[in-house]
């Protein structure tokens, strides 16, 4: 019928506009593809050098290409590492000192996934505190319902400390007990662990803010975790806000650019780094030159899986992106 032969010329038409963006689309992913690959290959020794140590660290591409952009072309090769990891420091916020979390009344709650070293974490700050200021003015809350023991964990540190520690399941319970810490100057809250993907990890969120809108929540970041999966945990966590992170297992991890990236890449404030389970002797405040000069210091590794030299870097631009083409465009 008449109306049948509309109908099918319509779905044709549609079909081949959906065609034809498919086709700019791919014909815009091949000139960046060609721009990089060409752009790696016009790249000064010294650039391609530096190029090579910033993936080989763990910083992905795109930062990478942001600083090396900025090089001054007359720097040597031992003039623009140096520099480059100047300009990473001064974009870095960290906490200078402790005065911050332990000279003013505050209350923090620590997120992140189960496994991280949140619990262990705040065991560490509260034996920092205790040591500075005693144990009257300082509380611990866990929200952690879910797992097995894990209000008896921080239970378990209170008692060492001397500290109090109380328990909250729900929004109701903890307001009740922030009303009753109100005269604390520091309360310290054990959020449970979630995944990033987990849909309770909004409700979580909810239930801070509810009970109390100037809760400041740092996320826990571990430093072993890729940098893709810390990117995405720290967007999930970062729904009502973050005060700053903690970067965590920093012993563990075998590079710490991902979790650098990430923190420079969502201009995250870094209050410490964990380095071990001892309580409280492993944490730290940020060194930033000394955390970024870690970084590319363990990229530099000869037998890495991931290192990069210089030579590889055609290569390198061609396998990444032309897998991205692949990734995207498989179906047009």
């Amino acid at each position: 019928t008449t109306s049948e032969v509309i109908v099918d010329a319509l779905q044709n038409v549609q079909i081949q506009g959906v065609l034809k963006e498919i086709r700019e689309m791919r014909s815009q992913f091949q000139l960046q593809i060609d721009s990089l690959s060409h752009a790696s290959l016009e790249y000064s020794p010294n650039k391609r050098e530096l190029m090579s140590q910033f993936l080989s660290a763990g910083f992905n591409l795109d930062l990478a290409k942001r600083v090396i952009t900025k090089l001054p072309s007359d720097f040597s090769a031992k003039e623009a590492k140096p520099w480059a990891i100047n300009l990473l420091a001064k974009n870095l916020e960290v906490q200078e000192n402790e005065s911050e979390i332990m000279s003013h009344s505050s209350v923090y709650a620590l997120l992140g996934p189960t496994g991280v070293g949140k619990t262990t974490t705040i065991a560490k700050i509260a034996s920092r505190y205790v040591l500075k200021h005693g144990n009257q003015d300082i509380a611990l809350v866990s929200t952690d319902t879910y797992r097995i023991g894990g209000h008896e964990q921080l239970r378990i540190y209170g008692k060492i400390l001397g500290v109090e520690v109380f328990a909250s399941k729900d929004v109701q319970e903890l307001q009740q007990t922030l009303e009753q810490l109100k005269d604390k100057k520091l309360v310290l809250i054990d959020m449970a662990g979630l995944s990033q993907k987990d849909q309770m990890v909004s409700a979580q969120l909810d239930m801070l803010h509810e009970a109390n809108p100037d809760i400041k929540k740092i996320i826990c970041l571990n430093a072993s975790s890729t940098l893709d999966t810390l990117n995405n945990v720290s967007k999930a966590f970062a729904g009502r806000g973050l005060e700053g992170c903690i970067i965590t297992k920093v012993d563990e991890a075998i590079g710490l650019g991902g979790v650098i990236n990430v923190v420079l890449q969502n201009k995250i404030k870094i209050y410490y780094l964990t380095n071990g389970q001892r309580v409280p002797e492993d944490i730290a405040l940020v060194d930033k030159i000394n955390l970024i000069e870690e970084a590319f210091s363990q990229g530099a590794v000869k037998d890495r899986a991931s290192s990069v030299s210089p030579e590889d870097l055609p290569a390198y631009f061609r396998k990444s992106l032309t897998n991205m083409e692949q990734g995207i465009l498989q179906h047009a």
